[in-house]
């Protein structure tokens, strides 16, 4: 069986920036009953794909929730739960959480993901960033990776990140994994 293909509407196929379809919704981890067990980040998703093989074209994604006087944690916008996913195009915008690319093979391509807090973030995918624009929108952090071993790959950022290029959440001094690195760019 092929892909699943969700295909959004432009006059200009190459980008984001004239895509005419948006699903949207406002779900933050503030509006998510305390006695929900399970994956809270799932549950706040705008669109939360488990299904493996999915192409996605032109369509934009946003979870509205925000930060709207103080913190209202996670607010995901694109959950990535399977594996062989393709994004081209597409415009990807929350404020906390933004993308989760959790497991599998992913390929963003000429795609905007905007956010402020840890808005790439995910545990196991192997996610391949191609031609996006990221776009930062508040003071936070771009990504925060799950990673627990040497063994997952790692990138390096050119100097458009602090020096420092991360920092330590919730005084974890685990930090002998972490490595930034780009990709022959």
């Amino acid at each position: 069986m092929g892909p699943l293909v969700l295909q959004g509407y432009t006059c200009n196929t190459e980008s984001y920036a004239d895509n005419q379809v948006t699903i949207a919704q406002a779900k933050a981890q503030r509006d998510i009953p305390l006695n929900v067990t399970g994956d809270r980040n799932w549950a706040t998703s705008t669109l939360g794909l488990a299904a493996s093989n999915i192409k996605m074209y032109n369509l934009n994604v946003a979870n509205t929730a925000g930060k709207i006087g103080g913190k209202v944690g996670q607010a995901v916008a694109v959950y990535a739960n399977g594996t062989d996913y393709g994004f081209y195009a597409c415009n990807f915008s929350s404020y906390q959480d933004t993308l989760c690319a959790h497991n599998g093979r992913e390929l963003y391509a000429r795609t905007l993901i905007r956010g402020a807090t840890d808005f790439i973030f995910g545990m196991n995918a192997q996610a391949w960033f191609e031609n996006c624009d990221i776009e930062v929108v508040g003071k936070g952090y771009v990504t925060a990776n799950g990673r627990e071993s040497e063994s997952n790959p790692s990138c390096e950022l050119s100097d458009v990140v602090h020096p420092e290029g991360w920092k330590l959440w919730n005084n974890d001094t685990n930090t002998a994994n972490i490595y930034y690195k780009e990709f022959n760019n």
